[in-house]
């Protein structure tokens, strides 16, 4: 069978998408229904909370106001006042706390209450001081007209299970006393919790939008109801959470507080019947698809094997299976794709193995190649480093040549005057402060003298023997140990255990090492620790001096301290390079660890 007589069987199913989108169409539809009757019952319940709200709030306010008619409280006395403010109490279970107060705030009579350790009357809270100052605190006292009910915001008291109003009746004339009571919503909280339900949340908002009373708090937000607050008396609306979550709402206003009472549902709990609809449509269309396939399903694999065997084959030469072969399907046009896509595999695996010898010529090629420039780096970067370390002493050395004879004839002139002036002094308590000065000038001298022969073309030194580094190292650390225990730094030697020959001149690199030591003194900070361990690194011997304890502030081996020898770090420099070796500072500056290397014998 060819593959055009395949393809025209299988066009057949084109008749499934309409009766498909028929459906969906029906299910969107009972879907649309089911979610407005949701919303409509909410609507309801919403409703049914507001009136209950209202009519009880108004059958409390009337009771009170019919009292208030009964006994004009302004003509009482003061003891009728008090016994006015208990028949309010008992009459009414809801009322926690009576009050007769003026207009601005003051009592007019010692309200009612019940404290806490005293009997408490059915239906009533005892009322401690915190609480009560907060039921004074929140009376709507501000811009009371005569003969009239006011509602203030209600709120939670501390340690309190139900909310509370507070309520003020006003008479007739500013003078008139103003009936304050703290009004209990346990009524309205149980009626809220017999109208919620497991996935519905129930809230009553105040006229500023703050909720006071409800059955849950993850729904509900406020900030969704403020813009109803003053005008829409009930209506629908939805709205996402923070978590994405949509809320199906509605609201219903109170009439006479300015109260609005929601109810809230998550959208996809509303609308949970819609989606059972759709899912069982989707379900029966499924079946409906399957039944029609079937009959497909005979036709399509006559051309689904060869077309998977084709895929995974095209896949596993992607991934590098060159070479990969398939069985040709004994169909028409598929039996002629096979056999091509068996060709062109084989020829791609002969390209591929005739591209991968030459690239491992090429390889090996590009490493010889990296390994020879890498070296030839190593080389120039090395040249390079001994040409700038030569220009660098040659420099110094030039200067000092200069310093040193410029400073050769003032220090003989100096030590001859300081000798003739000890000799007429001879005796006196001058004698010994001159001896010093020709000390210090000897000292200067010598120094001077050292300087000039570092500006020659060597350094003088002796035959070069070979010198153990390590056998050296302690011997220069006994020498000027004195010195650093006089400043409080420790000066530790570590032997390495092994045998660390060098060629060099003893006296001459020990000179080095000592000024070295000397410099890096200068350094450290009482307490301190100069540690120095030698090991043998390659074809050169190296001392590593590790610094403890370091001064804060700048470099202080650009100048010696009182104990140095006067020449810095510069000569130690110079000795080193006259023997082959150099020293490494860290970065380039003053840092924890220097290293003097030299060349192994």
């Amino acid at each position: 069978m060819r593959l055009r007589t395949l393809l025209i069987l299988s066009s057949a199913g084109a008749a499934l998408p309409p009766l498909l989108l028929l459906g969906y169409a029906a299910t969107e539809v009972a879907t649309r229904a089911i979610t407005d009757k949701v919303v409509e019952l909410h609507a309801q319940r919403a409703d049914n909370l507001a009136s209950f709200a209202d009519g009880w709030f108004t059958g409390r306010a009337h009771a009170v106001a019919l009292l208030r008619e009964a006994f004009p409280i302004e003509n009482l006395s003061h003891e009728g006042q008090v016994g006015f403010e208990r028949l309010v109490y008992n009459q009414l279970p809801e009322v926690n706390v009576v009050s007769l107060v003026t207009r601005q705030g003051a009592d007019v009579a010692p309200s009612q209450r019940v404290r806490p350790g005293s009997p408490v009357p059915p239906g009533h809270q005892a009322v401690d001081e915190q609480r009560f100052s907060a039921f004074r605190s929140r009376l709507p006292l501000a811009g009371l007209a005569d003969d009239e009910i006011v509602v203030g915001a209600p709120y939670l008291p501390v340690g309190a299970s139900f909310p509370v109003a507070p309520v003020v009746f006003s008479g007739v004339g500013e003078d008139a006393p103003v009936l304050a009571v703290e009004l209990s919503l346990e009524p309205l909280v149980e009626r809220m919790d017999l109208l919620s339900t497991d996935t519905t949340e129930l809230a009553m908002l105040d006229a500023q939008g703050l909720p006071f009373a409800g059955v849950g708090d993850r729904l509900v937000q406020p900030e969704h109801f403020l813009w109803f607050l003053d005008s829409v008396p009930s209506a629908e609306l939805r709205y996402d959470l923070a978590d994405g979550e949509e809320v199906l709402a509605a609201f219903s206003r109170v009439d006479g507080t300015g109260w609005l009472a929601v109810v809230a549902e998550p959208y996809d709990v509303a609308t949970a019947p819609g989606q059972d609809i759709r899912w069982r449509a989707s379900w029966f269309g499924l079946v409906a698809m399957a039944l029609a396939s079937v009959m497909g399903l005979h036709f399509a694999g006559k051309i689904h094997r060869p077309v998977v065997q084709l895929r995974d084959a095209a896949r596993d030469v992607g991934e590098g299976a060159l070479g990969r072969e398939v069985e040709p399907d004994p169909i028409g046009e598929l039996e002629d794709l096979g056999r091509a896509f068996n060709t062109m595999s084989q020829q791609l695996a002969r390209d591929a193995a005739h591209i991968r010898d030459q690239q491992q010529e090429i390889q090996a090629f590009n490493v010889e190649l990296q390994e020879r420039v890498e070296a030839r780096t190593q080389e120039l970067s090395e040249a390079q480093d001994q040409l700038v370390e030569s220009g660098r002493l040659a420099a110094v050395a030039e200067l000092g040549a200069g310093l040193a004879h410029e400073l050769n004839n003032p220090l003989a002139g100096i030590l001859g005057l300081t000798q003739l002036l000890a000799q007429r002094h001879a005796g006196t308590s001058d004698a010994e402060m001159l001896g010093a000065i020709e000390q210090q000038t000897r000292r200067c001298a010598e120094i001077v003298a050292s300087l000039l022969a570092f500006t020659r073309e060597g350094v003088d030194r002796g035959e070069l023997l070979e010198v153990d580094l390590d056998t050296l190292t302690a011997d220069v650390v006994a020498l000027v140990r004195p010195s650093f225990e006089l400043k409080e730094i420790e000066l530790r030697h570590a032997p390495s255990g092994r045998s660390l020959l060098v060629r060099a001149d003893p006296t001459t690199l020990g000179r080095a090492l000592a000024q070295l030591l000397t410099s890096l003194r200068a350094l450290l900070a009482p307490g301190g620790v100069l540690s120095l361990h030698g090991d043998i690194q390659g074809q050169e011997i190296c001392i590593d001096l590790r610094l403890s304890g370091i001064k804060p502030g700048k470099d202080d081996t650009k100048r010696d301290d009182w104990f140095a020898s006067g020449m810095s770090l510069w000569v130690a420099r110079r000795i080193l390079a006259e023997h082959g070796g150099r020293l490494r500072e860290p970065d380039g500056s003053p840092g924890s660890t220097y290293q003097l290397a030299l060349p192994k014998a």
